[in-house]
């Protein structure tokens, strides 16, 4: 019962049940069938090792806490209260997910429901984009040049928290390569309906969101996709043909991507690491970013800088690598093994062996799946500011529950690695964002 809450808790989020009318916006459904959710899996939470054994569910509790603590170290201990409530609405989905997804089946459920959930969106927007464009899943925007207007362009869009195109071409990019679940060795015509055709149509619906990030996003995941299918040159010149197509075909709506064009980001950035400075530990305080700048940090880490700290950012930071370092080291771990059978909903796959008899083997296909997941979130957030937002937590849960289903608890000498990987990356992610800062002011 909870898991199915959990799966309807989550295809209700990406619909959102403001599209359907402001009947259904004033019942609050999503909030009861979460809170219902919640009870219902509390049971589970409680007595299954999955959560239990997982750093990233101590992470979370972590970046909680510093969300409270950036508040309560300004003496406002009313606003530590009111930010826990606006984080934990979008980040308990984490909670459910992890603690409900606890088998192979579970998992392809929850994953093949997000990508079935981001394709009706999809379609919602194309067919508004070509028939309806007045439609609320449609966004008219102005190109500017010396700031005037030069011409106006559409993007699609979702509702409720997708209701940005970059936002929406953000989870249609995350949801992607989840497609790949459905994948079965040699059977070529259910993989063209299953998995191919699927993934054009998502493809087609990033391609109308016209996010510059997603297009950078999608360059990524296609670098990783093929770099150890392809000689070294033939990937980077495919990567380089596929982004001459990208731009040719108007991908970006005519828009170039240069530090010239992205002028106010880094306006926003510049602000971002002076309000760092002015409170490095525990920073400014949760959702005060746009208290001293007019637009947002549009860099998820700047934004973590700015309104957590180090303190904040550290463990924001942290729930990022250990997934990823987790889902690699599983990767690894079926490369290094002999090939076995795959799950009975996944015949012929090669499945990540496990450390400890009777753990769940998952396909490997599924663990690249979501790795790419992961990084297509952590590409593009690199252009916004999404440190907390309900895509993040849920794709966190989906993995966790992957590392989770696979292996014990984490050895002592393993956390140490992460802690240093944690820090490094930290540290060379701000010292990224102050160089593109000063290289910025530089060309002024």
């Amino acid at each position: 019962m909870g898991f199915a809450l959990t799966v309807l808790y989550t295809v209700l989020a990406i619909f959102s049940p403001d599209q359907f009318g402001r009947e259904w916006s004033s019942a609050h459904l999503l909030t009861v069938i979460g809170v219902l959710a919640l009870v219902v899996s509390l049971p589970t939470m409680l007595t299954h090792r999955q959560l239990d054994r997982s750093v990233q569910t101590y992470l979370l509790v972590g970046f909680t806490g510093a969300i409270c603590l950036s508040w309560i170290a300004h003496g406002w201990f009313g606003g530590a209260v009111q930010g826990a409530e606006r984080f934990l609405a979008n980040a308990f989905i984490f909670f459910l997910v992890a603690a409900n997804v606890t088998t192979a089946r579970r998992l392809r459920i929850l994953a093949l429901a997000i990508v079935c959930a981001c394709l009706v969106v999809a379609m919602e927007g194309t067919f508004s984009y070509f028939l309806d464009p007045g439609n609320r899943f449609v966004l008219h925007r102005a190109a500017f040049a010396n700031e005037e207007i030069v011409r106006t362009f559409l993007q699609i869009r979702g509702v409720g928290f997708l209701n940005d195109p970059n936002d929406f071409g953000q989870v249609l990019l995350m949801a992607l390569p989840l497609a790949f679940f459905s994948w079965r060795q040699g059977r070529g015509l259910s993989n063209f309906f299953w998995v191919f055709l699927p993934s054009a149509l998502l493809l087609w619906g990033i391609y109308l969101t016209h996010s510059r990030g997603s297009m950078v996003g999608l360059l990524v995941i296609v670098v990783m996709a093929v770099r150890t299918r392809l000689p070294r040159s033939a990937s980077v010149a495919l990567v380089a043909l596929l982004m001459i197509v990208l731009l040719g075909t108007g991908f970006t709506s005519g828009r170039s991507i240069s530090i010239d064009q992205g002028s106010d980001r880094f306006e926003a950035w510049s602000t971002g690491l002076q309000l760092f400075k002015r409170a490095p530990v525990f920073g400014v305080g949760f959702g005060a970013f746009t208290d001293f700048n007019e637009i947002t940090a549009h860099n998820s880490i700047v934004l973590c800088l700015a309104e957590l700290g180090l303190v904040g950012t550290t463990f924001w930071v942290a729930m990022l690598v250990t997934t990823v370092m987790g889902l690699i080291r599983l990767m690894e771990r079926a490369k290094n093994s002999s090939p076995a059978t795959g799950p009975p909903d996944a015949p012929g796959s090669t499945s990540a062996q496990s450390d400890l008899p009777g753990k769940t083997f998952l396909p490997s296909h599924w663990i690249a799946a979501l790795r790419l997941s992961m990084v297509s979130f952590i590409v593009t957030s690199w252009f916004l500011s999404r440190s907390y937002t309900f895509s993040l937590y849920l794709f966190l849960g989906l993995s966790t529950a992957a590392i989770a289903m696979q292996r014990p608890a984490v050895r002592r000498r393993e956390r140490g690695k992460w802690v240093l990987v944690t820090l490094l990356t930290e540290g060379l992610a701000i010292l990224a964002v102050y160089s593109f800062v000063r290289i910025r002011w530089a060309f002024l």
